[in-house]
């Protein structure tokens, strides 16, 4: 008996003093997380679901004389090329709808029937049109262009395109701006 009292003295101790060496153990978890989003490259730039603010190019029609009697073109010009290059990943189709201007509805009549927009110093208004693609369609306002997308980058080759009839209008800078929404 005496020697089961020592044995259990001291699997009591080895208990104690093991209970003071590790005081416990706990599960936990870590929870890892990353979420896509959406994104694409316009123009070699990086752009997600919320990007706004982008600056696309312009179109310059250089400079003319008040009384020009012909129609002058321009490309798209930006920082890294001409046109508008949109790279997506996936293959969900790409919309590209160019919105209203700000002088839409003061087209000159000569050339309403065939001129969508308009520019203007304030005072006077020149009919112009953007065109794109190889048939040179023009794009009416708020009009979708629907893109393939392949994962690999398209180009939308925009050209502009103002006509005036030789009738005199003032002097200025003649400016217009277009909202454009891309939908991946």
């Amino acid at each position: 008996m005496h020697l089961l009292l020592k044995q259990s003295v001291g699997l009591l101790l080895c208990s104690l003093f093991s209970s003071l060496c590790s005081a416990g153990q706990l599960a936990a978890k870590l929870n890892i997380q990353l979420e896509l989003e959406p994104s694409c490259k316009i123009n070699n730039q990086s752009v997600n679901n919320e990007t706004t603010g982008l600056n696309f190019g312009q179109l310059d029609f250089g400079e003319t004389t008040a009384a020009f009697n012909r129609v002058i073109e321009t490309s798209l010009s930006n920082a890294s090329a001409s046109g508008l290059t949109i790279q997506c990943p996936g293959n969900s189709p790409i919309k590209v709808t160019f919105g209203a201007g700000q002088n839409d509805s003061k087209v000159p009549a000569p050339f309403s029937a065939n001129y969508f927009r308009a520019i203007s110093n304030g005072t006077d208004f020149l009919a112009y049109n953007i065109l794109y693609g190889t048939a040179r369609e023009a794009l009416k306002p708020n009009q979708t262009i629907t893109l393939t997308n392949n994962g690999q980058p398209q180009t939308l080759n925009i050209i502009g395109q103002t006509v005036n009839n030789g009738r005199s209008v003032s002097l200025g800078q003649y400016t217009d701006t277009i909202p454009i929404t891309i939908e991946f």
